[in-house]
């Protein structure tokens, strides 16, 4: 995973030069980590503006990277209108039938949108919703992602360890995930579905209070911990090979990164790439999450489940024994991608894809910076 990380920075580069400007017709970057490659998409038929042109030609300069563009059919901000659309025109009730839209993802080389829905395809094509945009859309019938639900931690507390939702062995159980901090204290991350709210009293995983949720946003799945915390992840197993690795910074998210996750659940996964990311789904009471990231085992072996949630997402840094933060486990798609659960085998409902909200966005909402050792 080391290798990525020169392509990761050429990235991020590259997306601050283009956001900070607003240029219209950029469409997404992916990576490449064997070839070294970083690629950017820009919308056919639009000019590649010179400043973009000039910038790719200083990234062609550093070593180890490899630059390149290619055309997309549409830009991102036309995906998204339409994603915006979809779901607008799904929801509202002269749209309303026994077809729910179950998620709305960008398709490889941003050329059209995957929209999977709970009916048939043949159903759906009938639909006027779903033929009214002028955005390429590849229907598929799937089921609602589900969201996933170390044991005895202690102040300063880490990533990855287990946090009950009330202080009784059948609370609800998740994961914590990174360190955050600002001026005023320091906090845990970890997912909204857990607390469900501000205010939920949250336990270590053998009854011990660690303090209240707080920073309640549901559209990210997130919510952190307000208690004393430490730039530190569990990382190997459950309840044996356990051991800390330190978190030496963060990074976004793009498709053909790598990455592992540490769950209190399943413990440490690794062999994900990510897949998609600004990808918008619904759980099975129509709630919109996103803009999510999507990641998927490629030996399709478990990549998170049940009591995973709020756990981290990460990438392993250049230093040994130090990781870099992405992301927070949020759900999978235990129906289309299964896979055995690992760790806690008594569980069920795992899965080799994943969804998860990217770490930039998160310390944007919590006005939170990511705690490093």
């Amino acid at each position: 995973m080391a290798a990525q990380v020169p392509l990761n920075k050429a990235a991020d580069e590259l997306s601050t030069l283009i956001e900070a400007q607003g240029m219209a017709g950029y469409a997404g970057i992916t990576l490449d980590v064997p070839q070294r490659l970083v690629t950017l998409y820009w919308k056919a038929g639009q000019k590649l503006p010179l400043e973009v042109a000039s910038f790719l030609e200083q990234l062609r300069s550093k070593p180890g990277v490899h630059i390149a563009w290619a055309e997309a059919a549409y830009s991102k901000a036309e995906l998204q209108a339409e994603m915006d659309r979809l779901f607008k025109e799904a929801s509202a009730p002269e749209g309303a039938s026994r077809m729910q839209l179950l998620k709305v993802a960008p398709l490889p080389g941003w050329a059209g949108l995957q929209v999977t829905v709970s009916g048939t395809v043949e159903e759906a094509s009938r639909m006027a919703v779903f033929s009214q945009g002028g955005v390429r859309l590849k229907l598929e019938q799937g089921k609602p992602a589900a969201l996933f639900s170390r044991m005895d931690d202690w102040a300063p507390f880490y990533g990855g360890a287990r946090i009950r939702m009330g202080n009784s062995p059948n609370a609800n159980s998740c994961s914590s995930g990174f360190a955050v901090g600002n001026i005023f204290g320091k906090a845990l991350l970890t997912a909204s579905h857990c607390p469900l709210s501000n205010g939920t009293p949250i336990y270590t995983g053998v009854g011990n209070y660690m303090g209240t949720s707080a920073g309640y946003y549901k559209p990210a799945d997130t919510a952190r911990i307000d208690v004393v915390s430490s730039g530190y992840i569990y990382d190997g197993g459950v309840g044996t090979g356990e051991f800390l690795k330190r978190v030496s910074g963060h990074s976004r998210n793009y498709v053909g990164n790598w990455v592992c996750t540490s769950g209190s659940f399943s413990g440490a996964r690794c062999n994900i790439m990510v897949t998609n990311v600004n990808v918008y789904w619904q759980d099975y009471t129509t709630y919109r999450y996103g803009p999510m990231v999507e990641a998927e085992e490629q030996s399709q072996e478990s990549a998170a489940g049940p009591g995973d949630s709020g756990g981290p997402v990460f990438s392993l840094a250049v230093t040994e024994g130090d990781v870099v933060a992405k992301g927070t486990i949020s759900g999978g798609d235990s129906y289309d991608a299964p896979a055995t659960c690992t760790g806690d085998t008594s569980r069920t409902g795992c899965s080799y894809r994943i969804l998860y909200p990217d770490i930039e966005w998160l310390l944007d909402l919590h006005g939170m910076w990511i705690e490093t050792r």
